[in-house]
């Protein structure tokens, strides 16, 4: 089971995950221009030559590869915080509807959409993505209990990723053992 977070900015964020058990480290791009920014090449910089990766996503209109690696489901409200583009709402996506995307994709499917510490295992066990992604349920709070974007609270990262394990195992444990 493969466990992303998203919204790491800084090489210091990307090891604290690592050290976690994060898999992939995610980063997002708002502009054109951030992929040339030092932090960001040093956060890629960080997961070369580790069992992480790092994986960008580009919150701009770019013309991007026709073939993916991974399908990331997430949820559109039509006003998200970055206008014009789906998710990172801190909303859960349908859980009924990602499951029929798992059952049909042809690449693996990466569970997203207000995932947090708290529904994770429920989410991976109704969904049976290949993946858990988080990233506004993972952000730390400020003092008046507002999500503070592009800053982790790694005591939810530490338990989302417990979390997603707990639910990996479960899995393995009630699977068959010809699809294991």
């Amino acid at each position: 089971m493969i466990i992303q977070i998203y919204e790491i900015q800084t090489p210091e964020e990307a090891e604290r995950c690592r050290a976690l058990g994060v898999d992939h480290i995610g980063s997002v791009l708002l502009a054109t221009r951030e992929w040339r920014q030092p932090s960001i090449r040093n956060l890629i910089q960080q997961t070369r030559g580790s069992s992480s990766k790092n994986s960008l996503i580009p919150l701009f209109a770019a013309a991007l590869e026709k073939t993916s690696d991974f399908f990331l489901t997430d949820t559109w409200l039509g006003r998200e915080p970055v206008e014009g583009y789906v998710g990172i709402t801190g909303r859960p996506v349908d859980w009924d509807l990602a499951k029929k995307v798992v059952r049909q994709s042809r690449i693996p499917v990466i569970l997203a959409g207000g995932l947090s510490p708290e529904n994770a295992y429920d989410a991976v066990v109704s969904v049976r993505p290949a993946g858990a992604d988080s990233c506004t349920l993972t952000n730390a709070l400020d003092p008046a209990g507002k999500l503070i974007r592009f800053r982790k609270d790694f005591a939810r990262v530490a338990a989302f990723v417990a979390e997603v394990r707990r639910a990996e195992a479960s899995l393995a444990k009630d699977s068959p053992p010809e699809t294991r």
